[in-house]
């Protein structure tokens, strides 16, 4: 009977270390923006819309979020709209966990 207690014990313990080491962090608390964005959104144009920079900046900018501990969240997809718009994007979790789009008209008006 005494060894039944022990690795039930035991059996508990385990479990609930493992809870304790697989539990999600915390959520961190941000301060809401005054000046109308959106929390935990980003969202970037090209130039080739209503953007300010180029297509290679997105670029760069997808390789800096993976750089600072984002992750993709999907591959680079190509859209076409019914008008002949043609658009890349890719989303990420960036490394605060706020999602991330980058996009890039290809062709087409925005």
């Amino acid at each position: 009977m005494k060894k039944l207690v022990l690795v039930a014990a035991a059996f508990v313990a385990a479990v609930a270390v493992y809870v304790g080491v697989t539990l999600p962090p915390r959520p961190i608390r941000l301060s809401a923006p005054t000046d109308g964005t959106i929390p935990g959104i980003i969202h970037v144009h090209t130039n080739r819309s209503d953007g300010l920079s180029g297509p290679d900046d997105i670029a760069a900018a997808a390789e800096r979020i993976r750089k600072a501990g984002g992750r993709d969240l999907s591959p680079i997809h190509t859209v076409s709209t019914s008008t002949g718009t043609v658009a890349k994007n890719m989303f990420f979790v960036g490394p605060s966990g706020e999602r991330v789009e980058l996009m890039q008209i290809v062709s087409g008006e925005f």
